[in-house]
């Protein structure tokens, strides 16, 4: 090949000219059609798809746990307005009771029975064996001493207690409030534990005690007191409450100054826990993390603690009550419980605890619930990704089937001209910028005519495929082969100097010819070769380079035919 086959070399066609060539040849280089790839297409899409899926339902998750505690929250709030709506009810009916005493034993006064206070404390005792949801029922004189006092029993039966266990009453708050009112008015105390000669009765019992002026003939009599048990009131209100409902739903009940005097807990539809005093105090804490006095800056509504939603509101009584005609009508309890309302000694904060929704518990509602639906939505998700990675599959297949005929010489499988010139191009451009090497050889396979002639031109094109298979299997993956033209090639090292590059050269030469020597009529395979490292000193443009290179590789080819006939 002489000096002037570069010319032709150097053309570069439109195609070349509208891509970018550092971009083609790193994509060029790195091309490869992995056997892995459609695998590798789908665990990606397979992949995303779940992530936009694990979203979603992250997502459905917490629109459910949000509408989970929502619902609790009115659940919580209606179950506490009915909760205070019988409390009431029953405050309002032992009332009425207390009432209905009052006149009984008013009427008796007056009447022309002899021994009154044994018909008394037989009207009081036929009272307590009709009606189990009272402690005691008594009548004190105006001096605070108990005249007659009816007792209730563990058992529940109703006994009337000796004169000598009679107790005086004058320093208690509800005789002393009692004992100035007028006739038909009545007087409720605050719910607290009940006391027994000084001391607070173990174990424990809740009491409201309501009491009114006996009056006969205008003349104040005494005080008739009944005591109504605190566990009457919270039972039934537990049990028109949840009627059958098998829920962790638990129940605080506290004064007014925040202490806590019952702690009731549902369970197998009945009231299995019911705690007081202390214990109430005990089970508060263990609840809420905080002291129950913090309660007593909220207002009524509902709120949510960590992992519980309760709900609190304040039962506020009037501490006087009045008798009218319709005895359904006293008025005892103001349900309007305004913010500027009057807080009262008697008043009650109902709290109603249930087990918050945590978000992770909302997933595995939703899990459990739609476990089906989502087994379905990941096969749907599998489909799809096994089709669209068949897609893009198929996709990078003819990218890569394009980019090879663009870059490969098809009867060789090494680089074209475009290719092997844009490398060069490129390697030039960054020596100057890293100071490094890159050297360019022309090769000239020998005797391609006289094998055409001798065999045939299928031969002609083996010939060509064992010089360039040679070629490419000894230089670096990195380095370049690229058929130019016909029977010429050019190699392009990158890092490497004129020296080190006809190391190369010379060691597949010799091996083409000693392991080929018996080859195409005993022709052998053979070639020449020229290079040149680029100096930015030198070689002005790539052509110079090349042309200094085809020089040296004319005269090596005439230096070896010492009398050999090359073509």
């Amino acid at each position: 090949m002489s000096s002037g086959c570069i010319k032709g070399i150097l053309v570069v066609d439109k195609l070349s000219a509208e891509v970018d060539p550092e971009l083609f040849i790193r994509e060029t280089l790195a091309m490869s059609v992995d056997k892995n790839a459609k695998l590798g297409y789908f665990g990606k899409i397979i992949l995303a798809l779940n992530v936009i899926l694990l979203l979603i339902v992250f997502i459905a998750g917490y629109v459910q746990m949000v509408g989970i505690e929502d619902k609790l929250k009115n659940n919580v709030s209606n179950e506490l307005y009915s909760a205070k709506m019988v409390m009431s009810m029953n405050i309002k009916n032992s009332i009425n009771d207390l009432f209905f005493l009052n006149d009984v034993i008013a009427q008796e006064m007056g009447s022309e029975v002899k021994d009154k206070k044994t018909f008394v404390q037989q009207t009081l005792f036929n009272f307590m064996q009709d009606e189990d949801a009272y402690d005691q029922v008594r009548m004190i004189n105006v001096e605070g001493r108990e005249l007659i006092r009816v007792n209730r029993t563990d058992k529940d039966v109703p006994y009337i207690v000796p004169e000598a266990e009679l107790q005086d009453k004058s320093k208690r708050y509800y005789f002393k409030e009692s004992i100035r009112l007028e006739d038909n008015l009545a007087y409720i105390s605050k719910l607290d534990l009940n006391m027994e000669n000084d001391e607070v009765e173990r174990p424990y019992k809740l009491v409201l005690r309501m009491a009114t002026p006996i009056y006969w003939n205008q003349k104040l009599e005494g005080v008739l007191v009944l005591n109504f048990l605190g566990s009457a009131l919270l039972s039934d209100t537990m049990n028109i409450l949840k009627q059958g409902d098998e829920s962790n739903d638990k129940y605080f009940l506290l004064n007014s100054k925040g202490e806590p005097l019952a702690y009731i807990k549902w369970d197998d539809e009945a009231i299995s826990v019911s705690r007081l005093g202390f214990d109430a105090a005990k089970e508060f804490e263990a609840t809420f993390k905080r002291p129950s006095t913090a309660l007593l800056g909220l207002k009524d509504g509902v709120f949510k603690n960590k992992n519980i939603v309760f709900a609190k509101t304040t039962i506020r009584a009037d501490t006087t009550v009045v008798k009218t005609k319709k005895r359904d009508k006293f008025g005892f309890v103001k349900m309007d419980l305004c913010v500027d309302a009057e807080s009262k000694d008697s008043d009650l904060i109902l709290l109603s605890v249930s087990p918050g929704v945590s978000f992770w518990h909302s997933l595995d509602i939703m899990f459990e619930r739609d476990l089906i639906s989502l087994i379905w939505i990941e096969l749907l998700l599998i489909i799809i990704a096994l089709l669209y990675s068949q897609s893009l599959f198929k996709q990078k297949l003819l990218e890569n089937t394009i980019k090879a005929a663009a870059a490969y010489d098809p009867l060789t499988s090494v680089y074209n001209r475009r290719f092997g010139i844009l490398f060069l191009e490129y390697e030039i451009k960054k020596i100057k910028r890293t100071k490094g090497a890159v050297t360019a050889f022309v090769v000239d396979v020998n005797n391609l005519k006289k094998v055409n002639d001798a065999c045939g031109h299928n031969a002609g094109d083996e010939l060509l495929k064992v010089v360039a298979e040679r070629m490419k299997r000894e230089v670096r993956e990195y380095d370049i082969v690229s058929r130019i033209g016909g029977d010429e090639f050019i190699i392009a090292f990158s890092g490497v100097g004129l020296k080190g590059g006809e190391e190369v050269l010379e060691r597949i030469r010799t091996g083409l010819v000693h392991d080929y020597a018996q080859m195409f009529n005993d022709i052998g395979v053979d070639f020449a070769y020229g290079g040149a490292e680029y100096d930015p000193q030198q070689h002005e443009t790539l052509e110079d380079l090349l042309r200094i290179a085809d020089a040296r590789m004319y005269e090596d080819k005439k230096r070896r035919k010492q009398g050999r006939d090359f073509s």
